[in-house]
């Protein structure tokens, strides 16, 4: 025990707390310190989240969690202490030696263990139902009126769920000697009144991956107008939709060598983008786009480009989004598809090129946000540039990005044909009241494109905009 307590100790000292939390969220130099947006229950307007190097430690003066490098691991990828170590072994480049796991901890993992295993033979039954029976004929016609091919349905494991109420319970309690406990908490039976159920019955399987290639949770689509369209898996052990995406592990290659992710609505936008040879689109499961998810892909991209669909839901959800990608620093663009046209629709009628075509023409985030509010509202009118305004600012106070709110500020007033100076104003009281400390000008602003030109030029007009002393 005691050469372990000595290893845990060398791990903490030979990791910077910095880097560390700097690969999840970004973090500013503040004196001795670092200062960030809590991960824990951002994102917010100003950091209250400190990181010390020198001491390894963090703290939140909002939520007011605290930690090492452990902890943090164990809180943000959701771990128990030992699978946390291990991971920070790995990446400190350490050999760990052996230690005997808690009763709690065997417990845990013993469980994760059998809801793998489970949930992995889940997905090889769907899919056998689907490719290897007559009942999965309907789910094989529903996925050619699609275009998905074999080669497809292959690559994402896609599978049919029998519409019969115990199909799965009966072969998998009778046949694999599995309990209905155990298939009730791995989100596949259901127990009411004394009786057990399939939860997907009659649906088209898509099974949900991690990033190490398991199965650990499915969405189930229906093949007519009932109600609900998609079913998925409830949150277990081993699955956490907030901090997985649809498609991820297909797509981590793509996305790694590009730097890059697209982000879509739905399961079949992803496939669909797949079977077209873009391999780098991602889903969200059934949530809006959440904080998790942005640093997930933040680990492995620089840029997300948003391709949601364009009524006037997608334009809001895409609002929100970009809200939260911004805040852990990623690059953000929108692409337009055109009217109507989500990707899956898009791409079966015009090509996988066109669609990356599109994707190169996409419109950085805050240009595509200002003008879907400027046809939104009425910027002739005060509501309507009190509504624009407030949407705007507050996707530009959460990335934390003074240049950008600065320089959009004199964008907008004369879009709007507003005077600069009262929109600088409105900006200062929406960020006090929002408690925000991003830096807003009353000076003239500082235009990158100008300043590009001369260096000489650029320190003048920084010390006329107050960004110097």
């Amino acid at each position: 025990m005691a050469a372990f307590n000595e290893f845990i100790q060398q791990l903490k000292e030979n990791i910077n707390l910095a880097d560390l939390i700097g690969s999840y969220v970004p973090l500013k130099k503040h004196g001795r310190y670092y200062m960030a947006s809590c991960p824990f229950h951002g994102p917010e307007r100003t950091p209250s989240f400190a990181v010390s190097p020198d001491k390894g430690f963090y703290y939140c003066f909002g939520c007011h969690e605290s930690g090492d490098a452990i902890t943090f691991v164990e809180k943000m990828d959701h771990l128990t202490f030992m699978e946390a170590v291990r991971r920070l072994a790995d990446y400190a480049h350490m050999d760990m030696p052996e230690r005997e796991e808690s009763p709690e901890e065997k417990r845990r993992a013993a469980m994760a263990r059998e809801l793998q295993s489970v949930t992995e033979l889940a997905g090889s039954y769907f899919h056998s139902c689907l490719t290897r029976t007559q009942m999965g004929k309907a789910g094989l016609a529903y996925f050619d009126k699609r275009h998905l091919s074999m080669e497809t349905i292959e690559k994402f494991k896609l599978g049919f769920a029998p519409p019969d109420w115990q199909k799965l319970y009966r072969d998998f309690t009778t046949k694999k000697k599995i309990g209905g406990d155990l298939l009730v908490e791995a989100g596949l039976c259901a127990h009411k009144n004394g009786r057990y159920y399939d939860v997907f019955r009659n649906r088209c399987m898509f099974p949900i991956w991690n990033l190490s290639g398991k199965i650990v949770a499915f969405g189930g689509r229906v093949m007519d107008d009932s109600k609900p369209k998609y079913l998925n898996s409830p949150e277990s052990p081993i699955f956490n939709k907030r901090r997985l995406l649809f498609a991820i592990y297909q797509a981590l290659p793509t996305i790694k060598a590009k730097k890059q992710a697209i982000m879509v609505e739905g399961y079949m936008d992803a496939i669909s983008l797949h079977a077209h040879g873009v391999t780098n689109a991602v889903a969200s499961l059934g949530t809006a786009f959440t904080i998790e998810q942005a640093r997930l892909l933040k680990k492995y991209a620089d840029e997300v480009v948003f391709s949601y669909d364009m009524d006037a839901a997608g334009q809001n959800a895409t609002k929100r989004a970009l809200e939260i990608a911004g805040s852990v620093g990623l690059k953000l663009r929108v692409v337009h598809l055109g009217e109507g046209k989500d990707p899956d629709e898009f791409v079966n009628l015009h090509g996988g090129d066109a669609y990356l075509e599109a994707v190169k023409q996409a419109e950085p985030a805050m240009d595509f946000l200002f003008h879907s509010l400027l046809k939104q509202y009425d910027s002739t009118t005060l509501d309507g540039q009190h509504r624009i305004l407030d949407d705007m600012f507050s996707v530009l106070l959460s990335t934390g990005d003074a240049f950008q709110l600065n320089a959009f500020i004199k964008k907008m007033a004369r879009a709007m044909h507003m005077d600069e100076g009262m929109i600088r104003s409105e900006a200062l009281i929406y960020a006090r009241k929002n408690k925000s400390h991003v830096y807003i000008s009353q000076n003239m602003p500082v235009e990158k494109e100008e300043l590009d030109l001369n260096p000489l030029k650029k320190r003048q007009r920084l010390l006329e905009a107050g960004f110097l002393n």
